[in-house]
């Protein structure tokens, strides 16, 4: 009698945990297209590696505007528009 109630509160602890911890498949994310206006006078510098890149949290893209001798940064914010220089 003691050991069919035993191995029914583990069977029954078992199935909770399952239920509990199972993992569930990620929400299908859908793709987002993100247009950028660059200032009528600059273009993206291209040469030597990544123009662009967005931040870990996605809040953020930074990217390189100018030519080989006018570098500069520039960070954006995505969920407040505009763009600022931070290093030329």
């Amino acid at each position: 009698m003691v050991l069919s109630v035993m191995l029914g509160l583990m069977t029954a602890a078992l199935v909770i945990s399952l239920v509990v911890l199972w993992p569930t498949p990620p929400a299908e994310q859908t793709p987002v297209r993100l247009h950028v206006q660059l200032p009528v006078d600059q273009s993206l510098y291209t040469t030597g590696g990544r123009s662009a890149v967005l931040s870990p949290d996605g809040k953020q893209l930074v990217y390189v505007l100018g030519s080989e001798q006018n570098r500069q940064l520039y960070v954006r914010s995505l969920d407040q528009g505009g763009h600022a220089s931070v290093w030329n």
